[in-house]
């Protein structure tokens, strides 16, 4: 009998391309003698309370720490994709700051302070000095997305005040 776990995934993103990474980790567990239940974060909860010692580990392919928080601290399932990981992954200067301890590689990364509805226009003059060793032309992400058109090229200042 196969050891059996989880693929939790998003279910808004229950799409074609998301399907075909669903299937491709299927494949790929059951070519090594593992089962896996794909099941959405919505259906998790009850899935693992109806079969408490069932599943052997998950794999986490979504971002909803709370859910990863239930599996693997009351459910005590082990999850590849932990809530650490998932934490860190879903904020860019947590990446980043993690790498440059790991002592990987970057591009000169420069952390914007994290604000709460204010502005960053009202403090153009501190941010633009805490970016003055990075020449332009330049890349501006977005903290906490990972949809492509949250990168920004920054050219010039004028741009820089844009985005």
């Amino acid at each position: 009998m196969a050891i059996e776990g989880l693929l939790v995934y998003n279910v808004a993103l229950d799409n074609a391309k998301y399907q075909e990474e669903i299937t491709s980790f299927l494949t790929a567990f059951r070519k090594n003698g593992l089962r896996l239940q794909p099941v959405s974060n919505i259906k998790v909860f009850n899935l693992v309370e109806e079969n408490p010692s069932r599943f052997a580990f998950a794999v986490f392919w979504d971002k909803d720490i709370h859910v990863a928080r239930y599996l693997e601290d009351e459910a005590h399932i082990p999850i590849f994709n932990n809530q650490h990981t998932i934490s860190t992954c879903s904020d860019k200067a947590l990446i980043y700051l993690a790498l440059r301890n790991y002592n990987v590689p970057t591009p000169q990364t420069v952390v914007l302070p994290y604000t709460f509805n204010v502005n960053l226009l009202n403090y153009f003059e501190e941010v633009k000095d805490m970016m003055s060793e990075l020449p332009y032309p330049f890349l501006i992400k977005d903290r906490f997305e990972s949809v492509d058109d949250k990168v920004f090229l920054v050219p010039d200042e004028a741009k820089f005040k844009e985005v």
